[in-house]
């Protein structure tokens, strides 16, 4: 599989005399893993790679995009930005940035994070479920317990000498989960937001719920709501309006 870099530096090696060119590629893994009742309830994976390339000539701008290329497609997709380019209005502004200083931000990517086998997601949401109907008897039930992670690169090229690269990684899990007592059902919900999935402290979402009785809002006039979701009822209200 062709590199980000060198497929952006194609799209700049491309470039006719008297044109400017800018090639973007991002290429991006998501995985999304949930647990119900025990078992995994669902697996979602999605993954994307592509190349735009804006061409400006005569100060008219032209884009194209192509899904997963190679070098020769590059060289295509500038072909048809040129192209695109004929068909769009003069304006001076078009114009690309020039080369700035700018620092790399190594801590956005997690390499062990990224190298997690897509069964040990499975497992950390299985955990997530099971911990979080295990801490306190009334919470019996879940409606949800997800465990997600992306990994994310981009590299950008252009004729002013512009030419940068970078990879993040993030990692989520999430629980929502009901808590019976009597008549009385209260809904609770917690999630985590990491660099890395070894960063995420999924146990910390597992043990959010507790279910303790509180009051909410300001002297004389509180109501009765749990830690879990706060609730307020209201018997009459009127909105866009006047009562009749």
């Amino acid at each position: 599989m062709p590199d980000l870099g060198d497929l952006c530096r194609a799209a700049v090696e491309a470039a006719e005399a008297g044109e400017a060119v800018e090639a973007y590629a991002e290429e991006s893994r998501r995985t999304e893993a949930s647990a119900l009742r025990g078992e995994v309830e669902g697996l979602e994976f999605s993954e994307s790679r592509g190349v735009g390339v804006r061409v400006i000539r005569e100060a008219r701008l032209g884009y194209a995009w192509a899904a997963d290329p190679d070098a020769d497609d590059i060289r295509e997709i500038v072909r048809r930005a040129r192209e695109n380019s004929a068909l769009a209005a003069s304006d001076e502004h078009n114009v690309l940035p020039e080369p700035a200083p700018w620092t790399t931000i190594p801590e956005l990517f997690r390499e062990t994070s990224a190298a997690v086998p897509t069964e040990e997601k499975t497992r950390l949401a299985l955990g997530l479920e099971a911990r979080a109907i295990s801490r306190d008897p009334r919470v019996t039930k879940i409606d949800e317990a997800q465990v997600g992670d992306a990994v994310s690169r981009v590299a950008i090229a252009s004729t002013t000498g512009v030419e940068a690269e970078y990879q993040r990684t993030d990692a989520w899990c999430l629980a929502v989960t009901l808590a019976v007592e009597g008549d009385e059902t209260q809904t609770g919900f917690s999630y985590r937001i990491a660099r890395g999935l070894d960063e995420l402290d999924w146990e910390a979402v597992a043990d959010d719920f507790d279910t303790w009785e509180g009051v909410c809002g300001k002297d004389g006039q509180q109501a009765p709501v749990g830690s879990g979701s706060p609730t307020l009822r209201i018997s009459r209200i009127t909105v866009g309006g006047t009562g009749a």
